[in-house]
């Protein structure tokens, strides 16, 4: 039994702006959490230094630079799952297809909410697990082979896509 590939009709909807107020707002929440010098440096015998907090900080981020991972999100049953760049706005896909392909610095736990897994009915899945840059590479690979892999090749040519349907990137 192969894959329904027939395709629903839908009509696009009108992008919406944001209205200026929303700018206004973001901006001013920029403003508002932006570091002073007093909360970032201390002072100890006449010498400056990082605040102890800040100093934890900078440590966390970088150990997390070096700790990244790229995964893919990945169908968990055949149905028709959103298409993000694509002529039309969903796509069928088999269960154990890729839907996207990403990298975090987080975790699962960090990058998606389980709510959001289960109600896209999709499976979070490490591929790799490194640096941030060469988590970055990995993915950037991946994305770019997408078209050959053979889920993507046994579509129907108007069907088949240059990139996985979760990810928006023009790559």
């Amino acid at each position: 039994m192969g894959a329904d590939y027939r395709e629903p009709i839908f009509i696009k909807p009108e992008p919406r702006r944001k209205p200026v107020f929303v700018w206004l707002l973001a901006a001013t929440a920029v403003m508002v959490a932006a570091l002073t010098f007093d909360e970032v440096v201390e002072w100890k015998d006449g010498e400056p230094r990082l605040a102890k907090k800040r100093e934890r900080q900078m440590q966390k981020e970088l150990k997390e630079l070096q700790e990244a991972e790229q995964y893919a999100l990945i169908a968990k049953q055949p149905k028709f799952y959103p298409c993000l760049k694509c002529p039309a706005p969903t796509i069928f896909l088999n269960a154990g297809e890729v839907w996207k392909y990403g990298v975090t610095r987080k975790g699962q736990d960090g990058r998606y909410h389980k709510d959001f897994l289960i109600q896209n009915d999709l499976d979070y899945l490490p591929q790799f697990r490194g640096s941030l840059q060469e988590c970055l590479e990995e993915e950037k690979r991946k994305i770019f082979q997408y078209p050959l892999l053979p889920e993507n090749l046994v579509r129907p040519p108007p069907q088949r896509l240059a990139k996985p349907p979760g990810n928006l990137r023009t790559d």
